[in-house]
């Protein structure tokens, strides 16, 4: 059986980096993050297998990185990994993301299957550099069609202010406006990494947020995320969410502060689906697929945590 330790930054820099290169930015969250979870695997004192999860939400386990060294396939580790980390938060429902980049992806997607997760959804991860080429694309857009639907919803009395600009009247408004009117996993005090304020924007009616784009940044600010994206219940389909993203797609388009742009799509997403087809369909833009796996219940029983 392997050895499972709880990690901390020196050591996973010191002895596992080189072997899984996971973002170090996300293990330098982990390790600084309350409810962050980054677990090794040893055998014989050579490590083995990695496991990094999230824990902040009360009731789901986010298992967001587990690889295996080649060599040690098939022996249980990941199985001792997984048993472990519930250790850490018994109780949870699991939820695991696979982004698909190699033929150890596919056989970590196999292997959730076999322990009993279930495919509940999949996304694509778009990648967009800011260059000549994908800003002069965006103008294009924004003077043919762009434009004018940002102008008919303004005549109906809608406008947008970056959360550079929001003031606390603003922020409180949409703090009490949060619950039952958008969704509970799009909340934007949660956001998981530092907000650009300058690249989120709420849409306003009077002093009531209709929808929100939330842009965060994990690498000190030379890509920019578009971690939430939302509209209230009763605005859905109004167009208000094509509002807030075209505010931040200009904001990247016109800023220096980023190079890139990211943002997720999820395939039951058809409104977002169609907003990519539509008008985010840049030239040598980079996709990653990910697929979305989820266990309900307890899990094993089994490994124990070494030193």
């Amino acid at each position: 059986m392997p050895d499972i330790k709880r990690l901390n930054l020196i050591t996973y820099l010191g002895r596992y980096l080189s072997i899984f290169p996971a973002s170090v930015s996300l293990a330098q969250e982990v390790c600084r993050g309350e409810g962050k979870i980054l677990l090794g695997a040893e055998m014989d004192g050579v490590p083995c297998g990695l496991l990094i999860a999230d824990s902040q939400q009360d009731e789901k386990l986010l298992l967001e990185y587990i690889r295996i060294n080649e060599d040690s396939l098939r022996m249980g580790i990941a199985t001792a990994l997984i048993n472990a980390c519930v250790e850490l938060a018994p109780g949870r429902n699991l939820e695991c993301h696979v982004t698909l980049v190699d033929e150890a992806d596919l056989g970590l997607m196999r292997f959730l299957e076999k322990l009993g997760f279930e495919h509940v959804d999949s996304s694509d991860t778009v990648v967009i550099d800011r260059n000549g080429t994908t800003v002069r694309q965006w103008e294009d857009f924004m003077a043919a069609k762009g434009s004018g639907l940002i102008r008919r919803l303004e005549k109906k009395g809608l406008r947008v202010v970056s959360m550079a600009e929001a003031g606390k009247t603003v922020m409180s408004s949409l703090e009490k406006n949060l619950d039952g009117r958008f969704p509970d996993d799009m909340n934007p005090f949660f956001a998981s990494h530092d907000i650009l304020v300058d690249y989120s924007f709420i849409v306003l009616k009077g002093s009531e947020p209709l929808a929100y784009s939330i842009v965060v940044s994990d690498d000190g600010g030379k890509t920019a995320i578009v971690q939430f994206l939302a509209t209230a219940s009763d605005y859905v389909g109004s167009g208000v969410f094509f509002m807030c993203l075209a505010s931040s797609i200009s904001a990247f388009a016109r800023g220096e502060q980023c190079s890139k742009v990211a943002y997720t799509v999820f395939e039951k997403n058809m409104e977002m689906r169609k907003i990519q087809e539509t008008y985010l369909a840049f030239k040598g833009q980079q996709f990653w697929r990910q697929f979305l796996f989820r266990k309900s219940g307890q899990f094993l029983a089994g490994a124990k945590l070494c030193g």
